[in-house]
């Protein structure tokens, strides 16, 4: 019994990992080449079709903010499981985290600097070292730090869509004129250097979208850290390593987070849509606190995963994406190279010429086939080489 529940316990954390690479992928390959001035699925023009208009709906409807919710519930899953195996072992569990921590956020800052501004990797691992205080934690103080990170994301996506707000009326119509015609050519100007500039001048201008990343990460660390001890708790609490003892609760779930999280992503998704067709408009205090809270439909995935993997079928069906998964470190890595080749100057430049809809394409290709190579390769090996790497540093 015990052996087939963490099989199945596997299985649903390595599926939900090797889908959400997807839902990154697929946001992440639409921002590659704006940068931070422009929207993050793109801009529309008068040439853009009514499939790239869609890719935007839907994207942000589906994907956008829902993917990397999942990396961090796995985060955080992955976490619990790895303290109480060294714990249980009489390691030490904070220091030996705290190695994998420093070179995760070394990787991430590397990767963020060299390959896409927008990595993750350095945030979780900043977030994961005031993760370590939860280390060893029973279910009832776990459940006394979700309510008090719950709290503080809250009161920090207020706090963030109040300040943009308050930046936005401050400035009087002239000045807010002025202030979106600098916006354009700022805009026009970071797209020309990622799509025709040299290795270091696209490199130059993704360390200063890295920085300023970095700069906003105050605001970003509490909905992180709420994510990472909804993990923590659901793997205390033995949700996934019995999903068929728990299969009302994951029911509940799925009905609440769907009941919420539709309604709020459609909402969000026509305002992306708006964003994208007038990029140097400044988001409404209600679409800023919306991007906050649309997360909420990623707990739908995750029952869904969960209820889908209490069939035979499911677990057939989840097998195929939980090799993906299992690599994930590598194949995150990978896709920006592959990314970065095809779509930056230095590369083959696609990236100023590919509509939103042609680089969703991309993004499904580049998917299929790292599910595939996934696959194949362990068949052969157990470990995947960046994961390799990263074990052997820390």
């Amino acid at each position: 019994m015990e052996n087939a529940s963490l099989t199945n316990r596997s299985l649903c954390i390595d599926a939900l990992r090797g889908l959400a690479l997807f839902g990154i992928l697929a946001v992440n390959i639409q921002s590659f080449v704006w940068g931070l001035s422009g929207p993050t699925l793109g801009v529309l023009n008068t040439d853009s079709t009514s499939s790239d208009h869609a890719t935007v709906f839907f994207t942000a409807l589906l994907l956008e903010y829902k993917a990397y919710p999942i990396f961090c519930f796995c985060f955080g899953y992955g976490f619990a499981m790895q303290t109480q195996r060294w714990l249980s072992t009489g390691e030490n569990a904070a220091s030996r985290f705290a190695g994998r921590l420093r070179v995760m956020l070394l990787l991430g800052a590397a990767h963020g600097i060299f390959l896409y501004f927008g990595d993750i990797l350095s945030r979780y691992a900043l977030t994961g070292f005031i993760l370590r205080r939860h280390i060893g934690k029973n279910s009832r103080a776990l459940w006394q730090a979700v309510k008090f990170w719950l709290v503080v994301a809250m009161v920090s996506s207020l706090l963030s869509a109040f300040l943009v707000a308050l930046a936005s009326t401050a400035e009087s119509e002239p000045n807010q004129l002025a202030t979106q015609q600098m916006q354009l050519q700022e805009l026009d100007r970071f797209f020309t250097i990622y799509t025709t500039g040299s290795f270091w001048e696209i490199t130059l201008r993704r360390w200063q979208d890295y920085l300023q990343i970095a700069f906003g990460f105050i605001f970003t660390l509490p909905q992180i850290m709420l994510l990472f001890l909804l993990g923590v708790l659901t793997a205390e609490m033995k949700w996934l390593q019995y999903p068929e003892e728990h299969q009302t609760r994951w029911k509940k779930i799925l009905l609440m987070a769907t009941l919420i999280g539709v309604p709020l992503n459609i909402f969000y998704a026509l305002g992306a849509v708006e964003q994208a067709q007038t990029p140097t408009a400044t988001s409404s205090f209600a679409h800023i606190v919306a991007s906050s809270y649309i997360p909420i439909l990623a707990g739908a995935y995750i029952a869904l995963v969960a209820l889908f993997s209490t069939s035979t079928i499911g677990k057939r069906t989840l097998t195929f994406f939980a090799s993906a998964g299992k690599i994930a470190l590598t194949n995150y890595i990978t896709r920006s190279i592959v990314m970065s080749t095809l779509l930056y100057g230095y590369g083959f430049a696609l990236g100023g010429e590919l509509t939103q809809f042609q680089l969703l394409e991309i993004a499904m290709l580049i998917y299929g086939a790292q599910l595939m190579v996934s696959h194949i390769y362990l068949k052969h090996f157990s470990i995947g080489p960046l994961e390799f790497l990263w074990r052997k540093l820390s």
